[in-house]
């Protein structure tokens, strides 16, 4: 646990810290590579030449709205000099592609949302994915009042980088719908209602194949080495009504302060309607009830019907819940085919590290380390919800296939019910045990199977629903039966098995009576 308080120290001491200055300690990547920006790049321009004050009061917009449009015309780099103070935005500026926005020799000077303006910075794209390459490195970005505005604003874009930025008090610190490629490394998010949120339901405004649309998708999102903490959502991916493509969720932090819950706060992250995410190597802590850490499913966080999510691999991510009761690790509410592996999920008793929800996904968990806090081995029923549908691989666990086991593409045991008629076919490739309801007294026949394969075996599981005497069964030519086979009676079943020797099938047992 020592380090595990260590952790939580740096994290407490950095929330402390962004209210005043900026986050320092959570995110080590914020202070990688603080070589690349010790000078000045060629095709710079300083925003403080362009008028920028920076002293806490006066409006600087006009300033970076400026030093922007001359760096986009050589592709070039604004510059921000670190303050004592702050730059105050009193109004939104448009960011120019291919342009960059860093402060100056590797600092982080503190860039303030004023006035009634609703984002600090955004783009809105004329075409579909249209080429931006921006990027924000090396920022302190706050609003003027908890709670508002947003920090990031994109569209119909392709290509925003954010590098070391720490994102405050907003009411949604970045959000992209529309695009193609958020990629965030060494980023804080701390005391925004919403940290990173991509696609969302809303009016017309998206384009593509150049119309307009009001079905916002946004693709390829990377967020690396990032912090989140004390948001009321970390991660919300709104979705659309098409499935998206592409989330990696990698080597974050993300916590909520035990002594300071944060009011509304249930989720941290929150994926929907979304092809292929990939969530590893992070790690998840908090401490109040009522609480999940990872959900995959097909609503957005206001409560609108997305698509469900397609594929999904989240491993060797470290989770720690101590809230006592209605905590979830990973929620699996709608996902076709996720897989749950190798992470260590340290719960208090009672709650659910893993939730299987969703009744037709079939996911896969297994080989995970569930720890019953405070670090006692083993932790009884750590996978809750309806598994029956989905795949549990574990060896302390009860193993759970689904409903049929296949081996190399043909179902080794499985249950399937053949209709009834005058001809019976059976598909010896689809299970291998095969009821029959007789449901009129004629007499029938069951055709050799197709699909066959050497040492197979099948089951018929014969039942009489006919309301009296069932009609004579005349056996394919295929089946070699040691003798006459008794038909049940009225309300009875029986059964008899065969198995395949390549070239017939050859009775090995059957009930002696009628069950």
């Amino acid at each position: 646990m020592s380090s595990l308080l260590t952790r939580r120290s740096l994290i407490e001491s950095s929330v402390a810290a962004s209210v005043g200055t900026f986050w320092t300690h959570l995110a080590p990547g914020c202070r990688a590579n603080k070589t690349d920006f010790d000078q000045a790049p060629a095709g710079s321009f300083n925003v403080k030449e362009f008028g920028a004050k920076g002293d806490g009061s006066t409006d600087d917009a006009r300033s970076f709205r400026a030093a922007i449009a001359a760096a986009s015309r050589v592709n070039g780099v604004v510059t921000v000099p670190a303050s004592a103070t702050k730059y105050i935005l009193g109004s939104s500026i448009a960011l120019a592609p291919n342009t960059t926005i860093q402060g100056a020799g590797g600092q982080n000077p503190t860039l303030r949302l004023g006035g009634a303006a609703e984002a600090m910075f955004s783009f809105v794209g004329t075409n579909e994915a249209e080429g931006t390459n921006v990027t924000l490195a090396h920022l302190a970005l706050e609003s003027g009042s908890r709670g508002n505005g947003v920090a990031v604003r994109v569209r119909n874009f392709s290509g925003l980088f954010l590098r070391h930025v720490n994102i405050n008090h907003f009411n949604v610190a970045l959000w992209a719908d529309w695009g193609i490629g958020v990629h965030l490394y060494g980023c804080s998010f701390v005391l925004n209602k919403r940290g990173l949120q991509v696609g969302g339901a809303g009016g017309l405004g998206g384009i593509r194949r150049g119309r307009w649309h009001a079905d916002p998708f946004m693709d390829t999102v990377l967020v690396d080495d990032c912090a989140f903490a004390q948001n009321e959502l970390d991660i919300n991916d709104m979705g659309s009504t098409r499935a998206l493509g592409g989330m990696v969720i990698r080597g974050c932090s993300f916590y909520e302060d035990y002594t300071n819950p944060v009011s509304g706060k249930s989720l941290y992250v929150r994926l929907a309607n979304r092809k292929g995410v990939t969530v590893y190597g992070n790690w998840f802590e908090g401490g109040q009830p009522s609480r999940t850490f990872v959900y995959l499913g097909d609503h957005d966080d206001d409560g609108n019907t997305t698509g469900m999510c397609y594929g999904a691999a989240i491993f060797g991510n470290d989770f720690l819940q101590t809230g006592l009761t209605g905590t979830v690790g990973i929620d699996i509410v709608r996902c076709e085919s996720a897989t749950v592996f190798a992470n260590c999920l340290e719960f208090a008793p009672g709650n659910s590290p893993v939730r299987l929800a969703d009744t037709v996904g079939r996911s896969t968990v297994g080989q995970n380390s569930y720890v019953t806090y405070p670090d006692r081995a083993e932790y009884t029923n750590p996978i809750g919800g309806t598994p029956g549908k989905h795949q549990i691989l574990d060896p302390r666990l009860q193993a759970r296939l689904g409903n049929e086991l296949q081996v190399g593409g043909r179902v080794a045991s499985g249950v399937a019910t053949l209709p009834y008629g005058v001809r019976i076919s059976t598909d010896a490739a689809a299970a291998n045990y095969f009821t029959i309801a007789v449901t009129d007294q004629k007499p029938f026949t069951i055709q050799d199977p197709s699909k066959p394969a050497p040492g197979q075996q099948i089951i018929y599981d014969i039942r009489n629903n006919s309301g009296g005497a069932m009609g004579d069964i005349t056996w394919g030519p295929a089946f070699q039966l040691a003798g006459r086979f008794n038909t049940p009676a009225s309300q009875k079943r029986r059964t008899i098995s065969f198995y395949y020797d390549g070239a017939a099938w050859i009775e090995i047992a059957r009930a002696t009576s009628d069950i």
